[in-house]
C-alpha cells in the first residue's frame, strides 16, 4: 500500500544542529543572525559529501579549497552589511553539461574530458552574483541522453533511498546530492522529464520552466528545441528562490489563491505506451487530490493531447555530437552511441518540418488550459528498479513528462508518498506558458497541508 502523511499545518522550521537540514531561507537568516555563518555550511556539507558520496556518486567534480575560499569571502561579507540577498553564502551545485569557469565539463563522458569553458553559463552567472557557493560538478546520464542516470563515464549515481536503485535521469547527480543533504539546492537540465524523474525518484523537488525562462547559454545541448533548465530543491520555497535567480526575475512575483484556481486531474498517463496508474499510484494521487480539495482548490477532470514522439531530439543530439563521434566514437558509452547514432538517419528536411509543426503546436498549448488553470499527474508510474535492472526496456520513465517538454509547459515534480518499498513518488503540477507563480503557488499549499519531511537514511 502506498503511503502519504497529512498534517493540517505541518511545521518544516525547526531547530537542528545539522546545518544541511535547513531550507535556503532559515539558513540565511542564521547568517543573518550570526548563528552560523557560510563556512560552517560548507564545510557541513563537505562533511557529508566527504562520509557519504563514495556511496552516492553525486559528484563528478569537487573544489573544496575554492568553496571555503568563497565561503570566507561571503562571510566577510555579510559580516560586513553587504548582504546580496538570501542566496549569499549558500552552498550549490552545478549539473556537468552546465559551463563553471574552473571546472571542467564532461557531460559524464570520455568524449569531452578535456573541455574546460572559459567562462561562467549565464545561469551560473547570475547564481554567482547572486552570492551562491559552487561546490562541484554533478554526475549525469552521459550528455544527457537518457532517464535512467545508469550510464556515466564515473559510474551511475546512487539513490539515497536505496544504493542499489536508479536515480532517474539525467540530472541524477543533482537529485541525488539534495536529496542527500550534499548541497542546498542544484541546477538541472530537462529534455523529456530530467529535472522531474530523477527528483520524483529520490524524493525532492524540481521545476522544468517555460521553454526559454532560463538562458540556455552556456549549456552543452541535447536538443536546443526540448531543453530546459532548472532547479532542484529540497522545499517549495527553495525552488522560489532559486528560480527567482536563475530566471532574472528582479523581484518575486506574489503567489494566487489556490482556492480561487481549479486544477485538472489527468486520469491516465499521457504516452504511447498504454501504460495505467498501478494501485498504489492511484490511491497516492487520490489522496492529493483530497489534500488540494481541502485547501479550497476545485478538482475536475481534464486532458492533455497525447506527444507527438517526432525525431527532433535524436536528430538535435546527433548534429551537436557528430564531430565528437567522428574523432573517437569508442569515447561514447555504446548505449549512448547508438541512440545518437539514430539521429544520422534523419534528413535535414525532415527535421526542419518537425520544428515547424511543433512551433504551431506550442502556439496553440495556452489554449489547453481553457476549463482548468493547471493540471495534476503522478510523475513516474513505477518504483526505481535496481542499477541492474536499468539496462531493461523503462517504458514509463516518461509517460508523464514529455508533453510538458514537447508544448514548452512549465511543470513541477514535489513527494507526495511512497511506493510499498519505501521509495518516493512524485506529483507534477504543470501548467501553461509563463504560470510557474501559480504552480509554486498549489505546491506550496500541498507542502504546508502535508508531513513530507523525510529524509534518507544513508
Amino acid at each position: 500500500m502506498a503511503s502519504i502523511a497529512i498534517a493540517a499545518c505541518a511545521n518544516r522550521h525547526f531547530e537542528t544542529d545539522d546545518l544541511t537540514l535547513l531550507g535556503i531561507k532559515e539558513l540565511s537568516d542564521g547568517f543573518s543572525a550570526r548563528r552560523f555563518s557560510p563556512v560552517d555550511a560548507v564545510d557541513a556539507c563537505f562533511a557529508r559529501i566527504n562520509r557519504f558520496d563514495g556511496i552516492i556518486n553525486a559528484f563528478i567534480t569537487l573544489d573544496q579549497d575554492g568553496a571555503r575560499e568563497a565561503a570566507a569571502r561571503a562571510s566577510s561579507e555579510i559580516s560586513a552589511g553587504q548582504k546580496r540577498g538570501l542566496l549569499h553564502g549558500v552552498p550549490i551545485a552545478i549539473k556537468d553539461n552546465i559551463d563553471v569557469a574552473g571546472f571542467p565539463r564532461t557531460a559524464a563522458s570520455n568524449a569531452y574530458t578535456d573541455y574546460w569553458p572559459a567562462a561562467d553559463a549565464e545561469v551560473v552567472r547570475r547564481l554567482k552574483a547572486a552570492g551562491a557557493i559552487i561546490l562541484g560538478k554533478l554526475n549525469m546520464h552521459e550528455v544527457a541522453f537518457g532517464a535512467t542516470g545508469a550510464v556515466s563515464n564515473v559510474g551511475p549515481a546512487r539513490n539515497p533511498w536505496n544504493p542499489d536503485r536508479i536515480t532517474g535521469g539525467s540530472s541524477s547527480g543533482a537529485a541525488a546530492a539534495v536529496a542527500a543533504g550534499f548541497c542546498y539546492a542544484a541546477v538541472g537540465t530537462d529534455t523529456g522529464g530530467s529535472i522531474r524523474i530523477p527528483a520524483s525518484m529520490c524524493g525532492v523537488f524540481g521545476l522544468k520552466p517555460t521553454y526559454g525562462r532560463i538562458s540556455a547559454d552556456g549549456v552543452m545541448p541535447l536538443s536546443e528545441t526540448y531543453d530546459h533548465i532548472g532547479p532542484i530543491c529540497r522545499s517549495t520555497s527553495d525552488i522560489s528562490i532559486m528560480f527567482d535567480i536563475m530566471a532574472g526575475n528582479s523581484a518575486p512575483e506574489a503567489g494566487e489563491p489556490v482556492n480561487s484556481l481549479r486544477l485538472g486531474a489527468l486520469s491516465r498517463p499521457l504516452d504511447y505506451c498504454d501504460a495505467v496508474f498501478s494501485a498504489e499510484i492511484r490511491e497516492a494521487f487520490d489522496v492529493a487530490l483530497r489534500v488540494l480539495r481541502g485547501g479550497g482548490a476545485e478538482i475536475v477532470n481534464a486532458a492533455l493531447p497525447v506527444p507527438d514522439f517526432d525525431r527532433i531530439i535524436e536528430a538535435e543530439a546527433y548534429r551537436y555530437h557528430a564531430g565528437a563521434i567522428g574523432a573517437e566514437p569508442k569515447k561514447f558509452d555504446p548505449r549512448t552511441l547508438a541512440s545518437l547514432m539514430g539521429g544520422a538517419e534523419v534528413p535535414d528536411i525532415e527535421l526542419d518540418m518537425a520544428r515547424r509543426a511543433l512551433a504551431d503546436r506550442r502556439m496553440e498549448a495556452a489554449a489547453l488550459f481553457h476549463d482548468f488553470d493547471l493540471v495534476l499527474i503522478p510523475t513516474v508510474l513505477r518504483t526505481p528498479p535496481t542499477i541492474d535492472e536499468a539496462d531493461d526496456p523503462f517504458d514509463l520513465t516518461d509517460a508523464c513528462t514529455f508533453i510538458f517538454n514537447q508544448l514548452g509547459l512549465p511543470a513541477l515534480t514535489l513527494p507526495f508518498g511512497v511506493f510499498p518499498d519505501g521509495m518516493p513518488m512524485g506529483l507534477t503540477i504543470g501548467g501553461p506558458p509563463g504560470s510557474e507563480t501559480r504552480i509554486l503557488s498549489v505546491a506550496d499549499l500541498f507542502e504546508r497541508r502535508t508531513a513530507w519531511n523525510r529524509r534518507p537514511v544513508l
